[in-house]
C-alpha cells in the first residue's frame, strides 16, 4: 500500500487498526463534532465497536430505518442530538448523551454547537439531557 509508510498500525482485538503518524499533537484539548443523521463515520462499517459501545448502538437506529444524527467526543460516539428549533437568528439543538460529561467537554460541545449555528449563520443554544 502506497500510503502505509505514512500510518500506524496496532492490532486490537485481533483487528489492525490504521492511523496516521502525522495528525498534530492536542495534548489536552477535548475534540467534539455533531455528526449528520446517515454520516459514514458510524455506518461504514459493519464492525463498530472502534468507535461505538455496542449497548449504546440502538439508540442510533431505533428502528424504522432512521438514523440519529450523534455526538462525537474524541473519536468515541458520545451520544446523539437533535435540532430541536430553527428561528430567526437562533438555532436550538438537544443533546442526550450516553455518559456524564465533564466541564472541558461541555465547553467543547458547546464550540462545536456554535461551530454548526455559524454555519447556518445563526446562534447556539445547545440543552444537554443528562445521561440515562
Amino acid at each position: 500500500m502506497a500510503i502505509e509508510s505514512r500510518l500506524v498500525a496496532d492490532v486490537v482485538n485481533g483487528e489492525t487498526l490504521w492511523w496516521s503518524n502525522e495528525a498534530p499533537a492536542t495534548a489536552g484539548s477535548i475534540c467534539v463534532h455533531l455528526l449528520p443523521a446517515f454520516d459514514e463515520y458510524v455506518l461504514a462499517y459493519r464492525d463498530r465497536t472502534a468507535v461505538l459501545d455496542a449497548e449504546h448502538a440502538e439508540r442510533l437506529n431505533a428502528g424504522g430505518g432512521m438514523v440519529a444524527p450523534v455526538i462525537v467526543i474524541d473519536g468515541r460516539v458520545a451520544g446523539i442530538w437533535r435540532r430541536t428549533a430553527l428561528r430567526v437568528g437562533s438555532v436550538s439543538l438537544k443533546a442526550d448523551l450516553f455518559a456524564p460529561m465533564g466541564d472541558g467537554e461541555r465547553l467543547a460541545l458547546d464550540g462545536a454547537a456554535q461551530r454548526y449555528a455559524e454555519f447556518l449563520q445563526r446562534d447556539a443554544h445547545v440543552e444537554v439531557v443528562a445521561a440515562a
